[in-house]
Parts: C-alpha cells; sequence; structure tokens
C-alpha cells in the first residue's frame, strides 16, 4: 500500500506529464496553422507578415459574426487582398 502523501505526489506527477502533452498538442496544432496561412499567402504572392496582419484585424473585427462572405474575403487568392498585402 502507498503512502497517502506519496500517492498525491505520484498523481500530481501524472497530472503534469498528461496536461504537458495535451499543451504540446495544441501548440503543434498552432503551428501547423501557421505554416499553412504563411505557405498559402505565398503561393498566391503574398507578403506573408502582411497577410496575417490583415487576417488578424478582419477577423476580430467580425468575431463572433463570421459568414462565409467574410471567410471568402479573407482567402489569399481574393483580388482585393492580392493588392492589399503585395
Amino acid at each position: 500500500d502507498i503512502p497517502k502523501t506519496r500517492m498525491n505526489w505520484l498523481t500530481g506527477q501524472l497530472y503534469i506529464r498528461k496536461t504537458a502533452i495535451q499543451r504540446e498538442k495544441i501548440r503543434m496544432h498552432i503551428c501547423g496553422v501557421l505554416y499553412s496561412i504563411v505557405e498559402s499567402a505565398k503561393a498566391n504572392g503574398l507578403i506573408p507578415y502582411k497577410y496575417i496582419l490583415y487576417l488578424l484585424k478582419e477577423l476580430s473585427r467580425h468575431a463572433g459574426k463570421l459568414t462565409s462572405e467574410i471567410l471568402e474575403q479573407c482567402m489569399p487568392w481574393n483580388p482585393i487582398l492580392i493588392s492589399l498585402c503585395q
């Protein structure tokens, strides 16, 4: 039988490891999304930095009420966006 204090330490360590793994999965997902955005911008002749700034401004301005039209305006092949981010 494991003493209670030792059991608490063990469960605490397991919790820390589990959350660290979860945090790492979230980081990997975010990196993948950013990489995809950057590569899409480059493939469409945009400057990635300008494109990401545009996305952050536009998506935060429409937070909570995103529609397919707004998202279509944010796609890197949108002609208006191409003129703004080149």
